[in-house]
């Protein structure tokens, strides 16, 4: 079924200024103007709806998820799997290994489009102990189970640390799509504190060397003090600032905020090796 004016879908649906919408949206969209869309008044939203699919002017992308329920969205001709992933949520952005390839820190593209999705904020956990941080960094770190799929596209939603969306802003890829991502700082940040949505530490290390020269430490240094967490994952930046070879100016950055526990990683380490400037435990692999 061709849609009696084609043409005037196109323009209109142009003029939303969106490349993705929902359910919802582009049924808003039918029923406001199905007449000037071709269609009689009468014309159920279904058929209208079918006659854009068939005609190639809208496509149908139902993401599935095994523990979740699935997720419609309907795309314009030329969306990518980087603008359905961020139109599941609004102020969501791309993140980790994903921001980490678009940012070239990290050239190994494999695996789950990765977007982020802020909780609300929520009261800072109890005092710090080393039994307490050794006890959770010998568990294997949790991980999102909220693995989408479509076709060949896997997109992971992580629900991360309200920060009101720091270091987040507009990044054009060489595709020419604007995609809502974490800046060069906050995505080295994000690395080290989730490093299992990167590939590891072999592969943080790799970014933060990729990212030498590019990245402003200063800037790094002054986002991880307003992220307040509460692990001092500034122990582990400084690692990777040191390893990295940023200078002693760089390293002091992190230094300051001292070295009062021992620090990891990674979670689940088996035989580590340990640093003692830092007081960081690290895969012997880092050494290689």
């Amino acid at each position: 079924m061709n849609p009696p004016h084609r043409q005037t879908i196109v323009e209109l649906l142009d003029a939303y200024g969106k490349k993705v919408f929902s359910s919802v949206e582009i049924v808003k969209f039918l029923e406001s103007q199905p007449t000037k869309l071709g269609f009689a008044k009468s014309t159920p939203v279904s058929k209208m709806l079918r006659s854009l699919v068939e005609a190639e002017l809208v496509s149908e992308v139902r993401c599935k998820c095994p523990s979740r329920s699935s997720i419609i969205r309907y795309t314009l001709p030329g969306t990518t799997p980087h603008e359905v992933a961020l139109s599941f949520a609004p102020q969501s952005f791309l993140s980790h290994r994903t921001a980490a390839v678009l940012h070239g820190l990290i050239k190994n593209s494999k695996g789950p489009i990765i977007v982020n999705i802020e909780q609300s904020p929520k009261p800072q956990g109890g005092k710090l102990t080393q039994d307490g941080i050794d006890a959770a960094f010998s568990r294997p770190q949790r991980k999102s189970n909220a693995l989408y799929s479509y076709g060949r596209n896997r997109i992971l939603v992580l629900n991360g640390k309200h920060t009101g969306r720091l270091g987040v802003g507009p990044f054009r890829s060489e595709g020419g799509q604007l995609l809502q991502i974490s800046n060069l700082e906050r995505t080295l940040l994000d690395l080290v504190v989730r490093p299992a949505y990167s590939g590891g530490a072999s592969s943080v290390l790799g970014a933060f060397k990729r990212g030498k020269g590019k990245s402003n430490v200063q800037s790094l240094a002054q986002m991880l003090g307003q992220m307040n967490y509460i692990y001092p994952y500034h122990q582990a930046a400084g690692f990777y600032v040191d390893r990295a070879g940023y200078g002693d100016a760089a390293c002091e950055l992190f230094m300051q905020h001292g070295t009062k526990f021992d620090f990891y990683l990674e979670h689940y380490m088996e035989n580590p090796r340990f640093d003692k400037r830092w007081r960081v435990s690290y895969p012997a692999a880092l050494d290689g």
